[in-house]
């Protein structure tokens, strides 16, 4: 496939290889060069930014060829079943661009504008464009690689392009492994006269074994929380002790294990003491971290995972709501606008956490559920739900959990 587009672009480069080469699987190149455009034989060949007679066009929006940051003037474009938020001059009855409008949400630009942080610190999601324009809890992205491929096939309907089949990930952050088990005595007291937990053997937030069993061959991944000295928001559990060493011995055999960064990883730097503590422990390298609280900051934190070797990044999400914060359930390689290039950081984006509905009022959960496992059987990417093995402990939540597995393995 051949594409003229007016100039060359670090970010247009970086937006088409997610879109035709790692979504569509569909190699391509690029020539500003109208003269080789026109006389070239390509069986595929079609022009973005700029109008060629006999040539299938789409327009473009400013975004991909600058290289700074800056204010960008959003529009609220309703077609089909897409929301494109890049309005461009008309070719050829198109007056969208679905390139800037993909470049703009994966890229996370909104959140190097200047932004309210939550107490947390985290970008507040009330703000953003997916939530302001109604598809926050749609895979807006993957909707517009469709729509693009349907372009495609309009005009070329021999050209074999291959869709994201849609995939799940169950993920698990095990904030806190046992309730009475390897903690202070004044805790132990505390939760055994509350719960009389001291009269039975099994601790009841070790619910690890009965997830991994309901889970079966279902792909997963357990985030492991494990400070060296835990702050008063992280946990209260000794990470040496016979029992969270079992626990993690018990996770490797059957499951990916990863990095819960504690609450102050980032800014007390612990991130190198407790990633080697994990990897230790799990004997081979940490590839994959999830942050306590999803603490993901656009401007610091890839640096942070990519100078620790990170490869894969599943924090963002969203703390407050359900829905996509990246407006994809598909995997891409993290770019940095602020050097204006694409990186080796992989995001996997979460689209709901247990924690919302057990805590923060949420309700609904089994419908959410199952809208959101709809929206990535049809339009592709992984499905990642956020549970949390303490609150599996509750027996309504073991309830839906069950039911959360059985409708993921129905969609694989």
């Amino acid at each position: 496939m051949l594409i003229y587009i007016p100039s060359p672009s670090i970010r247009a480069q970086y937006v088409f290889d997610f879109v035709l080469r790692e979504s569509l699987n569909t190699e391509y190149e690029f020539t500003s060069n109208l003269d080789f455009f026109c006389s070239a034989d390509n069986q595929f060949k079609w022009a973005y930014g700029e109008e060629i007679e006999s040539t299938p066009c789409l327009p473009a929006a400013a975004l991909l060829w600058q290289k700074d940051i800056q204010h960008q003037t959003c529009a609220h474009i309703i077609h089909e079943d897409i929301v494109p938020i890049f309005h461009a001059d008309e070719l050829r009855g198109v007056h969208f661009d679905v390139f800037a409008s993909i470049f703009y949400l994966i890229s996370r630009y909104e959140e190097y504008l200047p932004c309210v942080k939550d107490n947390h610190r985290r970008y507040a999601a009330i703000q953003s464009i997916a939530l302001q324009y109604g598809f926050l809890e749609t895979a807006m992205v993957n909707r517009y690689i469709l729509w693009l491929a349907k372009w495609l096939r309009s005009n070329y309907s021999d050209l074999d392009l291959k869709l994201s089949k849609p995939k799940s990930l169950l993920s698990v952050d095990i904030d806190h492994p046992f309730y009475t088990r390897d903690v202070s005595l004044g805790k132990w007291l505390k939760r055994s006269l509350k719960e009389m937990s001291f009269l039975t053997e099994k601790d009841k937030y070790d619910t690890t074994e009965y997830m991994l069993d309901k889970m079966g061959d279902l792909a997963s991944i357990f985030f492991i929380l494990c400070p060296q000295q835990p702050s008063d928001i992280d946990h209260f559990n000794h990470r040496d002790s016979e029992a969270f060493l079992s626990m993690i011995d018990r996770l490797r055999s059957r499951s990916k294990i990863g990095l819960h960064p504690s609450y102050y990883a980032e800014e007390r730097k612990l991130m190198s003491e407790e990633l080697a503590w994990l990897a230790h422990q799990h004997q081979r390298q940490i590839k994959s971290i999830r942050f306590h609280y999803l603490r993901f900051d656009v401007e610091t934190t890839p640096d942070l995972l990519l100078t620790h070797d990170i490869q894969n990044d599943f924090s963002l999400g969203y703390g407050t709501h359900i829905g996509f914060r990246t407006s994809t359930s598909l995997p891409f390689y993290w770019f940095d606008l602020k050097k204006n290039r694409k990186t080796s950081l992989k995001i996997y984006t979460p689209c709901l956490m247990d924690s919302l509905f057990k805590y923060h009022g949420k309700q609904k959960y089994r419908e959410h559920f199952l809208q959101l496992v709809e929206e990535v059987k049809n339009y592709g990417g992984v499905f990642i739900p956020i549970f949390h093995n303490d609150i599996i402990a509750d027996e309504e939540w073991r309830e839906h959990f069950e039911y959360s597995v059985e409708l993921i393995k129905k969609m694989n």
